[in-house]
């Protein structure tokens, strides 16, 4: 029966990836989906990108075997309501495509582009395969087909969702895969508790008997939490992969509201996950490794089709984001790469052609890479989220509110930040380096490229084109105001709603808040 329901499941996805395609008719519609996506594909596109298996699995084992308290110092909810209101609507304004094509056009200079497509190869190739493996891994145990098979399995499925049709399929697919998410709040989460005994079972006895499971920071260090906090809330948004998915937005508005609206149902699905790992211990305290936990409470719920839908939910945070990330190194070749440095003015069909080309090269790449196994590329894929957060994070932020900075700022920025997260990783890693005070190279890194940002940046001065650009993504007229009938001022009300934030965002905001910070109230004092 589980294996009935994951394939229905995963034919569903294909299906709507087909259906999905219809819209894809040029290298826009490919790309960003022309720019005319709405909330709810917004919503569904940012939603299923940053709920990866990282935070599906990873994470939430933390919570298995560390305790509860982690999850409420996550890093990324403060990150995205910073990145939603301070980054996405410069970001959007400035008609990129891709991250890339806003280093470009904010400072005049394809030289930081090439700086940033090479970064994201290397942070976002070995994180990729590591994705891939651990969820071919798990789902292979889960359903009895061979760690091979499930492999084949996967990789066809998100290299077809991706090939057909770009964004528009990855997208649909996405909001499809968020409603399966969301099924672990609503019908898992509920089976879970009753499974454990109910909620004083993981609540008040557990605490009874475990306070320390309780704590901000479980066993582990404080400042390793909190350097790992930091990855969370600089990295997430910085990930070249997740800043593109508000480019399919119709507006600014539809941005940012999609944008929070995809972190108010993120932090539910977040919550519930951590929730139910954590309350897995008072089952089984034998569960290796702790990312398993997860898989192994859904594969022992009594009701098995409750048990399917959970490995399903599982599947689609994997695929989601796998499609996400595919697509992001496709594009990367085709327009960060072949367009910008070879043929500026390559047609749309070519462009088309390379980008799907790129697409079935990736997924070769990755299924050989997961085929081998090899150890070096999984520990590799720790530097992911850390090397973006240390090359990316200070640009986009001091580069969409602060009209000074520059591009030589911006390049030794990028380069000292990044640079030190990436010699402190591999001497901690691979050499044996100890982590001093229990520090991660990412808090070092990320105060090089802030402080090297803002040095430079007060010792120079922009160029007229900078601050041209600045003054055009910083203001809040996404589009000329045209007069409806004779009533001027209506024409600019109109405009300023496209453009100004709504009661979404703010209910999400709030929303948001409680859950994940006072959220901490389903714990005992």
């Amino acid at each position: 029966m589980v294996v009935a329901i994951f394939f229905g499941i995963l034919i569903a996805y294909l299906v709507i990836g087909f259906i999905a395609s219809r819209h894809t008719k040029g290298a826009d519609e490919f790309y960003v989906t022309g720019r005319r996506s709405g909330i709810i594909l917004v919503l569904g596109g940012f939603a299923g990108t940053w709920i990866s298996a990282l935070g599906t699995l990873g994470y939430p084992g933390l919570s298995y075997s560390e305790g509860i308290g982690l999850v409420a110092i996550w890093g990324a909810l403060p990150g995205f309501l910073l990145a939603a209101f301070l980054i996405v609507p410069q970001l959007y304004r400035s008609g990129s495509w891709t991250l890339f094509d806003f280093f470009e056009t904010r400072w005049q200079d394809k030289s930081l582009a090439a700086v940033g497509v090479c970064v994201m190869f290397f942070g976002m190739f070995p994180y990729f395969v590591a994705q891939i493996m651990g969820a071919a891994t798990l789902l292979s145990t889960l359903t009895g087909l061979s760690y091979q098979t499930m492999l084949y399995i996967v990789c066809a499925t998100f290299f077809l969702l991706t090939i057909i049709g770009g964004a528009w399929s990855v997208t649909v697919t996405d909001t499809a895969m968020l409603l399966v998410k969301l099924s672990l709040v609503a019908f898992i989460l509920p089976a879970a508790l009753a499974f454990f005994g109910g909620i004083n079972k993981v609540t008040v006895d557990m605490y009874a008997s475990s306070p320390q499971r309780f704590s901000l920071t479980g066993s582990l260090p404080p400042l390793y939490v909190l350097s790992s906090c930091l990855i969370w809330f600089f990295g997430m948004f910085a990930a070249p992969h997740q800043a593109s998915r508000i480019m399919i937005a119709k507006d600014t508005r539809t941005a940012v509201a999609g944008s929070v609206l995809a972190l108010t149902l993120g932090t539910v699905i977040v919550w519930a996950l951590h929730f139910m790992a954590s309350g897995l211990w008072v089952i089984t305290h034998d569960v290796k490794p702790s990312s398993s936990a997860l898989p192994y409470l859904f594969a022992h719920l009594p009701s098995t089709a409750i048990g399917a839908l959970g490995i399903s939910a599982l599947f689609a945070a994997a695929l989601s984001s796998a499609t996400g990330m595919l697509l992001t190194l496709s594009m990367g070749v085709g327009r960060d790469v072949v367009k910008r440095f070879f043929k500026s003015n390559l047609p749309d069909k070519q462009l088309l052609n390379i980008t799907r080309w790129a697409v079935l090269g990736f997924t070769l790449a990755v299924l050989a890479t997961c085929l081998a196994q090899p150890e070096a590329i999984v520990k590799f894929a720790e530097l992911g989220g850390s090397i973006f957060a240390c090359t990316f994070f200070a640009p986009l932020f001091f580069g969409s509110n602060w009209r000074r900075v520059t591009k030589n700022a911006v390049f030794w920025s990028m380069i000292l930040g990044g640079g030190i997260d990436i010699i402190l990783w591999i001497g901690w890693r691979f050499m044996g380096m100890p982590l001093l005070f229990g520090i991660q190279p990412v808090l070092y890194g990320i105060t090089a490229s802030i402080l090297t940002l803002v040095v430079i940046t007060l010792r120079s001065d922009p160029t007229p084109g900078e601050t041209k650009e600045f003054e055009r993504i910083t203001t809040r007229m996404e589009i000329a105001a045209v007069a409806v009938g004779a009533n001027q001022s209506n024409a600019v009300i109109r405009t300023m709603r496209i453009d100004g934030y709504d009661w979404t965002c703010i209910l999400s905001i709030i929303v948001g808040l409680a859950l994940a910070i006072g959220g901490t109230v389903i714990l005992p004092p």
